[in-house]
């Protein structure tokens, strides 16, 4: 059995953060029955094992930064995925190239594995599958950006193609 312990975060919090930080955990995380995260004065108390409790600090960390992020996000599902596809699309091109080429690299590799024609628009299905598939288990708001977002990507390829004929 893990002995208890307790983490401080460093990081100064305010009261309505806590709501918010134990809304990023169930957005993001499965927290273990024995991990609690209460305020402390202008700190978090973190309790659980030590692994817990430091994976948790690693979480607030992120948060943080997440917090941050998220002050930029519209208030809308289908403005965020147009932010994210259309907006930010040559900031991720940068840095994983672009998609569509990635998706068609995809579509490539998995011919290869599967020993049969696996096409880009495949891909785009698949991915939209498995987004639709976390979402049946429980509902997380990035599990649905992202399929409405693969779907935004499917439609600008399926134009690249017709654009190419």
């Amino acid at each position: 059995m893990n002995e208890l312990i307790g983490l401080q975060t460093i990081l100064p919090v305010k009261e309505q953060d806590l709501v918010l930080f134990t809304e990023f955990l169930n957005e993001f995380y499965t927290l273990p029955s024995d991990v609690s995260v209460t305020p402390q004065g202008d700190q978090f108390l973190i309790e659980g094992s030590t692994a817990d409790a430091y994976a948790i600090g690693y979480a607030f960390a992120e948060w943080k930064c997440w917090k941050k992020s998220m002050a930029r996000v519209p208030a809308n599902i289908l403005e965020h995925s147009n932010e994210i596809v259309f907006k930010r699309g040559e900031e991720k091109a940068r840095q994983y190239g672009p998609f569509h080429d990635s998706m068609v690299k995809t579509a490539k590799i998995a011919s290869l594995m599967c020993d049969k024609d696996i096409s880009t628009n495949d891909c785009y299905n698949v991915m939209v599958a498995l987004k639709l598939a976390r979402e049946s288990y429980a509902h997380k708001y990035d599990n649905l950006l992202d399929a409405i977002s693969y779907l935004a990507q499917k439609n600008n390829s399926i134009e690249l193609e017709r654009n190419a004929e």
